[in-house]
């Protein structure tokens, strides 16, 4: 199963200059339960961003660049060929890594891998953050008649959190069979 784990302001942003446009520590720590023990897929400039892998999580890098290394994360070429070493969407083989693979892989940014894997997701989890910063990546639009609200939860903005949120589960209404899932 392929999940896109997204926070995303109210014009769709989700990054400016390399690094997320809002201080929410409430979404990073949904973040962190939703995608510990999961395979997480993203580009190389969301990686550069974290810079370093995140912990207990098989770590994907997509690069076309030549090459390319990340310490501690394994290197594809390609979103299908992300999605072939995470296991996803069945053949998870946990023996030789240290996550569980408990059958659902991330994809977590940046703005070209979620246009890019958007098609082929089987579900979502947004962040609505109720602001519209300035910012250079935006998440892709996408047909809300695609989907189905599956949980909300709101939250007003407090000492911690800048910004009200809410924390939206969507599942796809009409799978798409389509040649990354074999």
């Amino acid at each position: 199963m392929i999940s896109l784990i997204a926070a995303v302001g109210e014009n769709r942003a989700i990054g400016f200059q390399g690094k997320l446009p809002w201080r929410l520590p409430a979404d990073m720590k949904h973040f962190r339960e939703l995608t510990t023990g999961h395979p997480v897929i993203m580009g190389r400039i969301t990686y550069e961003s974290i810079g370093k892998p995140l912990p207990e999580r098989k770590n994907i890098v997509i690069s076309d660049k030549p090459n390319y290394e990340a310490p501690g994360c394994v290197v594809a070429s390609s979103l299908q060929n992300a999605v072939r070493e995470a296991g996803s969407p069945s053949q998870i083989s946990p023996q030789s890594e240290t996550w569980e693979g408990k059958g659902e892989t991330f994809v977590i940014g940046g703005g070209r891998v979620y246009t890019e894997a958007l098609p082929y997701a089987d579900r979502m989890y947004l962040t609505l953050v109720h602001v519209s910063p300035e910012a250079d990546v935006f998440f892709p639009e996408f047909d809300e008649a695609e989907w189905h609200v599956t949980k909300t939860e709101k939250f007003p903005k407090d000492e911690k959190n800048e910004y009200a949120y809410d924390f939206l589960d969507y599942e796809r209404v009409q799978k798409q069979d389509l040649a990354i899932r074999t």
